[in-house]
């Protein structure tokens, strides 16, 4: 077993200053920029076809336990991202201010985990320092990987890359990929190309998978040994709270994108209570095309509109067992 301390980063800013933070890895629409300093290993998370496209922001939220937000001025953009990192839990933070003065943000992250984050200079040697100091608490239970990049080759197969986000995954397992539910072994695991025999929480992984084939395999896939503690079904209800800024009215037959960890679907509200922003309420929402979601009890989810004008997140909510 690798003994290393891993930390997810999601990265909003400079995308040179990002180049010399990490080395490139895995990329496609998210890219991931990689460093290993001692007994730590750094993972940085940038969405690249963010503003076009807000699902890969979102997405590379949820692949992260920290984050780094550079702000050079303020813009519909930054209050997204704003948005995002608070209703995705991330709670620990570096905010780099390139031409504006703190005072000028106090008022956009009132009231959100953002006030907790530190201010940071824009230099390798102190954005890393802040780094090292993040809190990684290890989730302990069932295995639950997301893959979030997967490909072939040539001598190994099929591989499948992704964080452990519970657990520990250990090689020559039987595991199960859902939605699919096709059962895979996993033949052999690297940690920053580097074989090892176990992985545990928050590791980011690269696993070779024998009895599925890399076709069948999307962002979202989540492997697992428990696969009863897990909901697939082509709908989902749960409570849910629209964002105090987002002024869209919110009506049954209505179609939103879900973000539900690492998976993106169009989605149908079924059942909505009336309600105002702020108010918690319950829904039920149904993929438009039929395909089945993956989801733990009480598991978060964010509902967008990605074709309206200003904030494109409706709210969030949690998900109810079935």
């Amino acid at each position: 077993m690798i003994s290393m301390r891993s930390i997810n980063v999601f990265f909003y800013g400079d995308q040179d200053f990002l180049k010399k933070l990490g080395k490139l890895g895995s990329h496609s629409d998210i890219a991931l920029y990689n460093r290993k300093q001692d007994q730590n290993v750094f993972t940085f998370i940038t969405p690249l076809t963010y503003p076009e496209k807000i699902q890969p922001m979102i997405q590379a939220a949820s692949m992260a336990n920290t984050a780094i937000i550079e702000i050079t001025e303020l813009t519909p953009e930054l209050g997204e991202v704003i948005v995002t990192l608070s209703l995705q839990g991330i709670e620990q933070g570096i905010i780099i201010l390139e031409n504006i003065i703190p005072e000028q943000i106090k008022p956009l992250i009132k009231d959100t985990p953002l006030e907790k984050y530190i201010y940071a200079k824009k230099s390798y040697a102190s954005v890393i320092e802040e780094l090292k100091k993040t809190q990684i608490e290890e989730k302990k239970g069932s295995l639950r990987l997301s893959l979030d990049h997967f490909f072939l080759t040539k001598t190994i197969g099929t591989v499948g890359v992704g964080r452990v986000e519970r657990g520990e995954i250990k090689k020559h397992q039987k595991l199960k990929t859902l939605p699919l539910g096709k059962e895979v072994v996993v033949k052999s695991l690297q940690v920053q190309d580097i074989n090892t025999e176990t992985a545990t929480s928050d590791t980011r992984v690269g696993v070779a998978l024998k009895g599925i084939d890399v076709d069948e395999l999307k962002r979202g896939t989540i492997l697992t040994d428990k696969p009863d503690d897990y909901t697939v079904s082509n709908t989902l209800k749960g409570s849910f709270t629209q964002h105090r800024y987002f002024k869209q009215k919110l009506e049954e037959g209505q179609r939103l994108q879900i973000a539900l960890g690492l998976q993106t679907e169009t989605v149908i509200i079924k059942k909505i209570e009336t309600n105002k922003p702020g108010e918690n309420i319950r829904i039920e929402v149904e993929t438009e095309n039929g395909k089945k979601l993956v989801y733990e009890e009480n598991e978060r989810f964010l509902l967008t509109r990605p074709e309206v004008k200003g904030l494109r997140i409706a709210g969030n909510g949690r998900t109810e067992a079935q």
